[in-house]
C-alpha cells in the first residue's frame, strides 16, 4: 500500500488569512446560534467510524456535543442536524456566505499553487497507474470550482460531472460543460474518478456517502477522499483546544483505522493511505503560545519552545512518513 510524504514546507498563512480564517470562525458560531437554537431535530447517532452505541461525551463546542469512541478512536458531533437542515446551512448562512465569497476568493491563488497543484498530480499519477482509459470525473459536494478548471484543463476527461455541489453562487465558474447533479439519486453512469475532497468530516453520514460512491464507480474505478483525521498530531495533542474543532465544519473526524475499515466494508480495496499534512506542527506550536494553559506534556512545551525550525521541520515529516497527521487522503479502488 502506497504512502506518500511531502517535503517542501507549508506554512498556515500560505493558505488562509489568520484574520479572514478569524473573522469566518466568529461568523459560524453566530449562525449556529441563530440556525440551531432547536435542537429537538436533532438526531442521535452511533459512532460513524464503527456503529458503536457505546460512546462518551468528550467537549462541547458551540453548543454542539462532541462524543468520542473509545473503540475506533473516532470524535464526532451527536445529536445533530440532519442533511438537509446542514445544507440549508451551508447555502443560507452568513457564514457560508463569506466563505464562497472573501474566505476562498482571498486565497484561491495559494490554493491553487499549494494545494490543488498536488491533487491533480495525485489525480493524474492514479490515472495512470491503475485506470488510463478513464473518461468520466465525479466530484461530490463542490466547494472549490477552481479545482474541478483545472480537472477540466488537464483535457483527459470526456465528462465531468459534480453532485450537490457547495460552490452555490458561484457555479458559473464550474466547467462550461460540467453536468451538476441537484439530488443523492443513485448515479446511472459508471464512474471512473469519483472524488469527495473535504467531504467526509462535513456529511451527516460518511458510510453513506462511502456506499453512494462504491454503486457510482464502475469496476476498477477510483475513489478518492482527503479529510481530516483525529489520529492526527493536532487533534491527538490539542484536542477540544484545536482551533479547527469546529462545528458545521467538523461533524466526523475518524480516525484512519475507522476510515479505511468502513471503506473495505463497503467493498473497496485500499491501494494508498497517506497522511500529507504540512501544518500540525505549527497549529500545535501557535495554540499553544496563544494560549499557555493547554494542558500540554512538559515534551512538548520544552520542544517548542528550545528546538528550531529544523527539529519541528523533521518533526513534521515523521508525522507524514509513519501516518500520524491530521490531515489524510486515500485512495481505493472497486474490486
Amino acid at each position: 500500500m502506497k504512502r506518500v510524504v511531502f517535503l517542501d514546507d507549508l506554512k498556515e498563512s500560505d493558505i488562509r488569512s489568520e484574520i479572514v480564517y478569524t473573522k469566518y470562525k466568529s461568523l459560524l458560531s453566530e449562525d449556529i446560534q441563530k440556525y440551531f437554537t432547536d435542537h429537538s431535530a436533532f438526531i442521535n447517532i452511533n459512532c460513524p467510524g464503527c456503529s458503536n452505541k457505546n460512546t462518551e461525551f468528550a467537549f462541547r463546542k458551540i453548543e454542539f456535543e462532541f462524543r468520542s469512541c473509545s473503540k475506533c478512536g473516532s470524535i464526532f458531533v451527536s445529536p445533530r442536524p440532519t442533511s438537509d437542515a446542514l445544507r440549508v446551512f451551508c447555502k443560507n448562512s452568513t457564514a457560508g456566505f463569506f466563505f464562497r465569497n472573501t474566505f476562498l476568493e482571498n486565497e484561491a491563488e495559494a490554493r491553487a499553487k499549494k494545494v490543488f497543484s498536488y491533487r491533480i498530480q495525485w489525480i493524474m499519477g492514479l490515472i495512470e497507474e491503475y485506470l488510463p482509459d478513464a473518461e468520466i470525473f465525479l466530484d461530490y459536494a463542490t466547494k472549490y470550482p477552481t479545482l474541478l478548471q483545472e480537472v477540466n484543463n488537464v483535457g483527459l476527461f470526456k465528462s465531468l460531472i459534480t453532485v450537490l455541489p457547495e460552490c452555490f453562487e458561484h457555479e458559473n465558474l464550474l466547467p462550461e460543460s460540467i453536468k451538476i447533479i441537484r439530488n443523492n439519486d443513485k448515479i446511472k453512469e459508471d464512474i471512473d474518478i469519483f472524488t469527495a475532497f473535504e467531504v467526509v468530516e462535513r456529511v451527516f453520514d460518511p458510510v453513506e456517502l462511502f456506499n453512494y460512491a462504491y454503486s457510482a464507480c464502475k469496476k476498477n474505478g477510483l475513489f478518492l477522499i482527503t479529510s481530516t483525521t483525529s489520529s492526527g498530531f493536532e487533534y491527538q495533542i490539542l484536542g477540544e483546544h484545536s482551533p479547527n474543532i469546529i462545528p458545521i465544519d467538523r461533524l466526523n473526524l475518524l480516525s484512519l483505522e475507522a476510515l479505511t475499515s468502513q471503506l473495505e466494508k463497503v467493498g473497496f480495496k485500499i491501494i494508498e493511505v497517506s497522511t500529507p499534512g504540512r501544518l500540525d506542527i505549527e497549529i500545535v506550536k501557535k495554540a499553544y503560545e496563544k494560549n499557555p494553559d493547554i494542558p500540554l506534556d512538559a515534551f512538548w512545551k520544552y520542544l517548542f519552545r528550545y528546538r528550531n525550525e529544523s527539529a519541528l521541520h523533521s518533526l513534521q515529516e515523521y508525522l507524514q512518513q509513519f501516518q500520524l497527521s491530521s490531515h489524510v487522503r486515500i485512495a481505493a479502488v472497486k474490486i
